[in-house]
């Protein structure tokens, strides 16, 4: 009986507290607990802050949501002016070089020429103020500079004739290829890059300042490619940039009178060059690559004083030349370093001046030429007689070497305008 009535007032006092726990919205204990239950529950007893709970929820969400979706927007919108970038970019370049290129040769282009270029400078000019920390449009940037510079004063090709703008442009892309090179030590072809600017550098203050303001550039070319070419021997491209610079260093010291220094340089260029043209004997280029050394020694020797050597030189170099003219009839180029063979050697042989000078002059399509014509065959006939003539006061009649000019005389392939084969005329000196 005690059991029972224990029983009894243990179930009274649960009751009581249930009761109690449910009024201040607990979990009762006589219910089955459950996630969701306590949770309705929970909410009840704490509704303001769960309200609260929920909207700053929702808010997170829907600024994560607006977040992400002008992220996504704001890459669209990159990648679109990325594209039109490059198009505009892709457009520049073209106006710059397949456009100019295109109407350079073209009879009153000179302003249009002209106009291209100070756009193009304008523009390169503002591109470089966002080309910071962007290694790709350096890169290209560079090389666009290098291309204006060329266009408007290198020596060696077609150009504006602003050599002051040229140099300038080449310091632009020196700088930003020196900032590639210090960025990206391994990268071999921002080095061969930066060599070539620096050789374009020297090639400019060569023209405007004299060869020994261009040989601290040539130098510094030199050195860059000599480091390549032990790290890469096998690599032809930095080999025959080595073989071209030692040839201009050569000129410079040539100039200065530092004749063996000169030659010194002209036959480390002949080594290369050789060892390029046995690689590649097809290659027109490697070809003409060894011509080259070969009439700068024959210079060097006949300021030195050995006609002999002067003269095998100028033979191979001649050979060279009439073998790459033959498979390359219509190579202007070619041509003219033949013809510049033909009026070299026969200072050494008075009794083959004529026949060899006559095969210097094709003969023209039509006899119906304007006499008046430098083109004219009886007029760069009788140029070359002139020069012939004024250099064949003989010393040692019969004996070779008789009619070549000492060192201190002007040599006569130096002349100002004598008329080319096929009709060119190149003022200035024959190299």
């Amino acid at each position: 009986m005690l059991r029972s009535l224990f029983a009894q007032a243990v179930c009274v006092e649960q009751l009581a507290e249930d009761l109690s726990r449910h009024l201040a919205d607990l979990p009762v204990l006589a219910r089955q607990p459950s996630w969701p239950y306590r949770g309705r529950k929970f909410v009840r007893r704490h509704s303001a802050g769960v309200v609260a709970a929920s909207l700053m929820l929702l808010t997170v969400i829907a600024g994560v949501a607006a977040t992400t979706r002008q992220t996504l927007v704001a890459r669209a919108e990159k990648a679109r002016a990325e594209r039109r970038f490059s198009d505009v970019r892709k457009l520049a370049n073209s106006v710059l070089f397949e456009v100019h290129d295109a109407i350079q040769d073209l009879r009153g282009s000179t302003a249009a020429r002209q106009l291209i270029v100070k756009r193009s400078l304008e523009y390169l000019d503002g591109l470089a103020t966002e080309a910071s920390g962007d290694r790709g449009l350096q890169l290209e940037l560079a090389t666009a500079y290098q291309r204006l510079g060329d266009v408007q004063g290198n020596p060696n090709t077609a150009n504006s004739g602003d050599t002051p703008a040229a140099l300038s442009s080449y310091r632009k892309a020196l700088a930003i290829r020196e900032i590639v090179v210090a960025a990206e030590p391994t990268n071999t072809q921002a080095h061969v890059d930066l060599g070539v600017t620096y050789e374009r550098i020297g090639d400019i203050l060569r023209r405007t300042k004299g060869p020994g303001a261009a040989l601290e550039s040539y130098e510094r070319n030199r050195t860059i490619n000599e480091r390549l070419s032990a790290a890469d021997p096998g690599n032809a491209r930095i080999r025959r940039n080595l073989s071209v610079i030692h040839n201009k260093i050569g000129r410079v010291a040539e100039s200065t009178g530092a004749l063996a220094s000169a030659q010194d340089h002209y036959q480390q260029a002949l080594v290369i060059a050789e060892a390029l043209a046995a690689q590649d004997h097809a290659s027109v280029t490697a070809r003409n690559d060894l011509a080259i050394p070969y009439d700068e020694i024959g210079d060097v020797l006949v300021k030195r004083g050995d006609l002999e050597g002067a003269l095998n030189s100028y033979q191979k170099k001649r050979a060279i030349i009439e073998d790459l003219v033959a498979a390359n009839p219509q190579n202007p180029a070619l041509r003219r370093s033949l013809f510049v063979s033909y009026v070299k050697i026969p200072q050494f042989s008075p009794r083959s001046r004529r026949p060899i000078f006559e095969r210097a002059i094709p003969p023209g399509p039509s006899r119906r030429r304007n006499r008046r014509s430098p083109c004219c065959p009886p007029i760069r006939r009788a140029s070359l007689r002139r020069v012939c003539a004024a250099n064949s006061a003989p010393r040692l009649p019969g004996d070779i070497g008789s009619n070549v000019p000492r060192a201190s005389e002007p040599r006569y392939w130096s002349t100002d305008a004598l008329p080319m084969p096929g009709g060119m005329t190149t003022p200035g000196s024959w190299k």
